[in-house]
C-alpha cells in the first residue's frame, strides 16, 4: 500500500514538472535572430490580431528611456521588443537594429503587425529613430501604436505632420521572411 502511494506520488510531481515545462519556456527557447546571418523563417512567427491586442493593454503606459517592460515604462523599441517577445522573437533594444529585420512593404500594402520606421528627431536623419507596430492601413494612412516621449503608448497615424516628415518605410515578418541582417 505504501509503494503504492509513493508511487502515486511520484507520477504527481512528474506531471506537475510536465506541466511547468509545457506552459513556460527558458532563454535557450527563445527565437534570436542573430547578426551577420541570413535566415530562413520556416513557421508562423505570430497571430497578428493576438499581437495587436496585447500591445493596447499598455496604453497610456508612461514612456522610460531603455524601457522594456509595462512596470517601468517603455521606450519605443522596448516596446515592440516586448510585445513580440511574447511570440519568443527576439529583436534588439533599437530601431536603427530592428529596421534590418525583415522584408520591406510598400506602405499600401502594411498590414497589423508590420513594423513601421521612422527618423528620429532629425528630419534630416537617414537612420532610424523611432519604431512602432502597425495596426491597420486605411486609403493609404497607417494607424501605428508606439510608445511617444512625450504621452507614452499610443495610437497615431502617418498623416501627422511629425509622422509624415519623418517615414522611413515598414518591414514584416512572416514565415517566408527572409531576415537579412547587415555586418555591425
Amino acid at each position: 500500500m505504501t509503494s503504492i502511494f509513493i508511487m502515486r506520488n511520484i507520477l504527481c510531481i512528474l506531471f506537475l514538472i510536465f506541466l511547468g515545462n509545457t506552459f513556460s519556456y527558458s532563454q535557450s527557447d527563445l527565437v534570436t535572430i542573430p547578426s551577420n546571418t541570413i535566415t530562413k523563417v520556416s513557421a508562423q512567427l505570430f497571430d497578428p490580431d493576438s499581437l495587436i491586442h496585447h500591445a493596447a493593454k499598455f496604453i497610456g503606459k508612461r514612456y522610460k528611456y531603455r524601457g522594456t517592460s509595462p512596470k517601468t515604462g517603455f521606450d519605443c523599441s522596448g516596446f515592440v521588443l516586448y510585445n513580440f517577445r511574447r511570440y519568443k522573437i527576439i529583436l534588439p533594444h533599437s530601431s536603427y537594429e530592428q529596421i534590418k529585420y525583415g522584408e520591406q512593404i510598400e506602405k499600401n500594402e502594411a498590414k497589423a503587425g508590420d513594423l513601421i520606421f521612422f527618423k528620429g528627431r532629425s528630419t534630416k536623419s537617414k537612420m532610424a529613430g523611432h519604431v512602432g507596430i502597425v495596426i491597420s492601413v486605411t486609403e493609404n494612412v497607417v494607424k501605428f501604436i508606439h510608445s511617444s516621449t512625450s504621452l507614452g503608448v499610443r495610437y497615431d497615424y502617418t498623416n501627422a505632420n511629425y509622422y509624415k516628415i519623418r517615414f522611413l518605410g515598414i518591414r514584416r515578418l512572416t514565415k517566408e521572411t527572409i531576415v537579412l541582417t547587415k555586418n555591425r
